[in-house]
């Protein structure tokens, strides 16, 4: 029997990732010999200033295979695995569908996909599960994730939306066939944007962290052409061109009543009762992309910033440093996701930052302090450790510009990097020379940005 398991809203900024958890439930199931199971595929669901969510607003899904018998395990340890990791300030929502009729199917399959365009609520969740026989059920906080959970069951289902959590990250960046991605990874086609499927032989260079996406029930990479080769795709690029298929709304009015639910354990369906309307008004695509354009230019960058400091780490010093980034960026339109202290340790800088990078998704990483002589000053190592490419024009440009203020700037052992689409920067630890450095940089920096993210392919100017 073919079953789904979905999540959604288990994780907050400074927590395990909500996909990481899909993960650990996959990973159980196979473990105990309970199923077999797909890899975890990420479903975006529509970004609303009425929407909660912790950086994307994204669910994370995976099916596969078991014996009549066991999908209340299946069940079982997927509420193990959420109420055991999830964040206590999360609002988790698990779903469990299996053995589903053609016509439930379709009914998931077109909640997912209002999913994509319009605010829903809570008691249309639990009212599609009562209907299409699921396990939909909440494990904290306010359970709005049972409608992530939910939606996202139906856009699996579909076949023709998400991202495969994990596939191809760690790639080496250089030309493969077409025959040798689909042969090493679990890609099963390779597709121009417009459907044009490439031949075995074809050569496709990825020299970008890229994402392989569910489409028509294959595991699929995107490629372009640029200068008269196949270039896959970006994830940035990818998620871009997802974001014009969305359609913004405004949720007028949410009254939700009072609720009460049934044992999860002694029918196949977890439920909700209670009393909810709902206005929304979708603009046409023209309003959207404009609509769009508009906050991209009030919020331009995303960005995490983290200071390295043993004392202020347990708080014996008070973070002056990272509170000086945040003021300075957010002054040139930079929005700041997470504001982190963390002691002088290679591996959990190292961890932060590709957090950030990785599951957070920020544009930039600003660190402060760790740069030093002292044999705890460990910030450019653990930088280093997790950058695909170098930018060490920034860091010595910062170093060139603070020796004019002080000789002691020779003795800054500062790096930049870049990690995928995520550029991350050492900046210096004292306030002083962080607001010295970063007023210096920051513009170049933006521009940097452009033409990492795709938004402007010149750097000569």
């Amino acid at each position: 029997m073919r079953f789904y398991v979905c999540i959604d809203d288990t994780d907050t900024l400074d927590s395990i990732g909500t996909g990481t958890i899909c993960e650990m439930i996959r990973d159980r199931l196979e473990d105990e010999n309970i199923a077999k199971c797909s890899l975890v595929t990420r479903h975006q669901l529509l970004i609303h200033e009425d929407i909660p969510y912790t950086s994307h607003n994204s669910s994370m899904c995976f099916e596969g295979t078991i014996a009549d018998a066991c999908i209340e395990d299946v069940y079982r340890i997927a509420v193990e695995v959420v109420e055991s990791n999830s964040a206590m300030e999360a609002d988790p929502g698990i779903c469990v569908a299996a053995d589903i009729c053609k016509t439930d199917r379709e009914k998931l399959i077109q909640f997912g996909d209002k999913a994509l365009k319009q605010v829903l609520t809570k008691d249309m969740a639990y009212e599609l599960a009562k209907e299409t026989d699921v396990i939909l059920s909440e494990h904290g906080g306010t359970g709005q994730g049972v409608i992530g959970a939910i939606a996202g069951v139906g856009l699996r289902m579909s076949g023709d939306n998400g991202e495969l959590k994990g596939v191809l990250k760690k790639i080496r960046y250089s030309d493969f066939s077409v025959e040798e991605v689909t042969g090493q990874f679990s890609v099963d086609s390779v597709e121009t944007v417009d459907g044009c499927l490439l031949g075995p032989d074809e050569i496709v260079r990825i020299e970008r962290q890229t994402k392989v996406l569910l489409k028509n029930n294959r595991y699929t990479l995107l490629v372009k052409e640029e200068g008269g080769k196949y270039v896959a795709m970006d994830k940035t690029d990818i998620r871009k061109t997802n974001l014009r298929t969305t359609c913004w709304v405004r949720r007028m009015r949410t009254d939700i009543g009072s609720a009460s639910t049934s044992n999860p354990m002694s029918k196949k369906n977890v439920w909700f009762t209670g009393n909810s309307s709902v206005t929304t008004v979708c603009s046409d695509a023209g309003k959207h992309l404009e609509s769009h354009a508009r906050r991209r230019r009030e919020v331009m960058y995303r960005a995490g910033i983290i200071t390295a400091s043993d004392k202020g780490s347990v708080g014996e010093r008070e973070d002056l440093s990272g509170p000086a980034i945040r003021d300075i960026i957010e002054e040139h339109d930079f929005s700041v996701v997470s504001l982190k202290v963390l002691p002088d340790d290679r591996e959990l800088l190292s961890h932060e930052m590709v957090r950030l990078a990785d599951d957070a998704g920020v544009d930039v990483i600003f660190t402060t302090g760790g740069t030093g002589f002292s044999k705890r000053d460990v910030t450019p190592e653990a930088t280093k450790d997790i950058c695909h490419r170098d930018a060490t024009g920034i860091a010595e440009a910062i170093r060139g510009y603070s020796l004019t203020i002080t000789k002691r700037a020779m003795l800054s052992r500062a790096y930049s990097g870049i990690r995928g689409n995520t550029l991350i920067i050492n900046l210096p630890g004292s306030p002083k020379a962080v607001r010295e450095s970063l007023e210096y940089i920051i513009d170049s920096v933006a521009h940097g940005l452009d033409i990492l993210t795709g938004r402007d392919g010149e750097c000569a100017r």
